[in-house]
């Protein structure tokens, strides 16, 4: 298969994407650059069971390109996970004020930059796709076949197979957060989309979505605004 990238900004279900990945095309996935070697989560997660470790990985998690990474925007494969941005960014960095948020939608800091993967994904020339984690959590079986879909991987009976223990490969899948700090804390659980932005009022949600209206206003409307006022 060609070369994949799957990214996303911190906590937005990315670990989750790759488990279904690895599962379906019996393939291990390569973490960020840094920890190709030895951050892919079928050697994490022993119970995945059917990796194939002479499968050639494809699929490779980044937050961001690095200087090593080279891709091809026009013969390469990208996937965006999209998250709420009040939701993910407070959960990722832990920072409440206005002034951090809108360095992180900015990307001058040092928690990253939000909107990398979308600034990426409008001048990508190749294959490519954009999942809402939030579809994810509410309607897995409809995106489970989207992305088997893009990968050209059979929708067979594995599918219902791996529906009808659904809930167990999700506690699997949360295994892996018990061996790094970067625990989950709603656990997939699609009554937790809004969870940790709850500390906003209805003003605080307003103006950040003003923000992010203001400085990126066609990817706002493409692709951000199913967020607003959320």
């Amino acid at each position: 298969m060609k070369k994949t990238y799957l990214m996303s900004y911190p906590r937005s279900g990315n670990t989750w994407l790759r488990y279904i990945v690895e599962f379906f095309a019996k393939t291990k996935s390569y973490g960020h650059t840094g920890c190709d070697v030895d951050n892919n989560i079928s050697e994490k997660i022993k119970t995945l069971g059917n990796v194939d470790n002479n499968n050639e990985p494809f699929l490779f998690k980044r937050h961001w390109f690095e200087k090593n990474d080279n891709p091809n925007y026009n013969e390469d494969n990208l996937i965006v996970i999209l998250r709420n941005y009040k939701e993910c960014i407070v959960r990722h960095s832990g920072k409440k004020s206005f002034e951090d948020f809108c360095g992180i939608i900015m990307g001058n800091h040092i928690f990253g930059d939000y909107m990398f993967g979308l600034k990426v994904y409008e001048k990508w020339g190749g294959k490519k796709e954009i999942l809402y984690y939030e579809d994810l959590i509410i309607n897995p079986r409809a995106q489970i076949e989207k992305i088997l879909s893009f990968f050209d991987i059979p929708i067979d009976g594995r599918l219902d197979e791996f529906m009808n223990n659904y809930e167990l490969h999700k506690k699997e899948s949360l295994k892996y957060y018990s061996q790094n700090i970067a625990q989950s804390a709603t656990n997939g659980d699609s009554g937790k989309l809004k969870f940790h932005s709850n500390i906003y009022n209805e003003k605080q949600i307003k103006e950040r979505d003003d923000f992010v209206n203001e400085k990126f206003p066609d990817l706002y409307e493409k692709y951000l605004k199913r967020y607003e006022g959320i």
